[in-house]
């Protein structure tokens, strides 16, 4: 077994011995403590932990020692202290990742026997992809993530998570049971002040947020850029004559992509002077399993704004429910209401009328986000970082250029007054 990426330390990953010697009970208990500490780096060895596998407990300590758990726990904290282990509140205590002693280091080189593994003796590095589920777009995010960890001799464990206190579990059953060297988060939102995150990121795990930005917490992601795709849209309807344009997403629920496409939305009706209207903003829809089916909240609101020339939506299932409904009300689509959409899914180019929309590519999110995380599972320093990947306007057929229609009125004018 071979020992792979370990925490910083001192050279000698030991304390420096030093005993008080006013208190012959302070030194009694240091030498007992720092004493334990060492046992607890035999064990370590003997059992050639990889970074991020569980050390003993407290308890275990106490128990196999015969030492108070006052004992252990100093024990521990100091070997916590010099950067060989961390310690996560309610979890445990495991290997750190970062450089070990010179003589466990020899172990990790030596994959525990002496002599240098060879290729087909070392075990692949297992890295775990959590998600909320295997949709055509994420499930394009995994294949790519597969791929490129075959270029790094990686395997992919994929897990499924089935709510967000689901996935808070996830993260930490992958940190405590699993051998993972490293995780790829596409969360179901809500992470800010999340606790299991706070510790990861505190005790520098390899951990890469796709298509997430969490605030107020320095982690790694990869993102593409949502606030451009939906600014670039709304200069396009804007160069297009488009000036009632509305707005449709679902609940943001923490989820930082719909927040940043709706503040895009917002701003380029500022930077072009243009009055923001409530009521022409619904942030509450709901998607349905099929986006043929009649949508009551979409009918109530584009009942409640027959003004409107065009309309921005979240993404593209939302897109193609919009424009089902549309067909319902007998509106016509882009004649009377253009629609834009987000992401560029199949959905986009199958509905009657082709969606305009922005592309958001899998595969380049998952190639950039494993090459981010091999980076960090290699021991790069650098502080936290966020690649933002371009997504690029697709034009279709869902967009009405109302600049050539007044055009063509105006020259249909001056021909009646000839």
């Amino acid at each position: 077994m071979q020992l792979r990426h370990h925490s910083e330390s001192d050279s000698n990953g030991r304390g420096d011995g030093t005993v008080d010697k006013t208190s012959n009970t302070d030194s009694t208990s240091r030498l007992m403590y720092h004493h334990l500490a060492e046992q607890v780096m035999d064990i370590i060895r003997a059992r050639q932990l990889k970074p991020h596998e569980p050390v003993p407990s407290e308890g275990e300590l106490s128990k196999r020692f015969k030492v108070s758990r006052m004992t252990a726990k100093l024990a521990l904290e100091t070997l916590a202290k010099q950067g060989i282990v961390y310690r996560l509140p309610r979890r445990g205590t495991f290997l750190a990742d970062a450089p070990l002693p010179a003589d466990l280091q020899a172990v990790a080189d030596a994959g525990g026997s002496g002599q240098a593994p060879s290729q087909e003796d070392r075990a692949p590095t297992l890295i775990a992809i959590v998600v909320p589920n295997l949709d055509e777009y994420i499930g394009g995010i995994v294949a790519a993530v597969e791929s490129e960890l075959r270029q790094h001799q990686a395997e992919l464990v994929v897990v499924i998570t089935a709510s967000r206190e689901d996935e808070a579990a996830c993260l930490e059953r992958l940190v405590r049971q699993t051998k993972a060297a490293g995780i790829l988060l596409f969360s179901r939102g809500g992470l800010a002040g999340s606790a299991i995150l706070e510790e990861l990121r505190e005790n520098r795990y390899p951990l890469v947020l796709l298509d997430r930005l969490v605030r107020g917490m320095e982690l790694d992601s990869v993102c593409h850029d949502h606030f451009y795709g939906v600014y670039q849209l709304m200069r396009l309807l804007l160069q297009k004559g488009h000036r009632q344009i509305g707005y449709l997403s679902t609940s943001f629920e923490g989820v930082s992509s719909r927040e940043e496409r709706y503040q895009a939305y917002v701003q380029a009706h500022l930077d072009h002077g243009l009055p923001i209207r409530t009521g022409q903003i619904c942030l509450e829809a709901q998607l349905a399993a099929d986006p043929r089916e009649a949508n009551r909240t979409l009918q109530a609101f584009l009942a409640s704004n027959p003004q409107l020339t065009a309309l921005v939506c979240v993404n593209d299932y939302l897109a193609a429910q919009a424009y089902y409904t549309c067909k319902s009300l007998h509106i016509s689509v882009p004649d009377r209401l253009s629609i834009v959409g987000f992401c560029d899914h199949p959905v986009a180019a199958y509905v009657p009328v082709p969606l305009t929309t922005a592309r958001q590519s899998a595969v380049q999110l998952g190639q950039s986000a494993v090459r981010l995380l091999m980076s960090r599972i290699g021991r790069s320093k650098e502080g936290a970082l966020t690649v933002k990947l371009r997504t690029p306007i697709v034009e279709r057929e869902s967009v009405k250029d109302m600049t050539a229609c007044g055009l063509r009125l105006e020259r249909q004018c001056v021909g009646g007054a000839g």
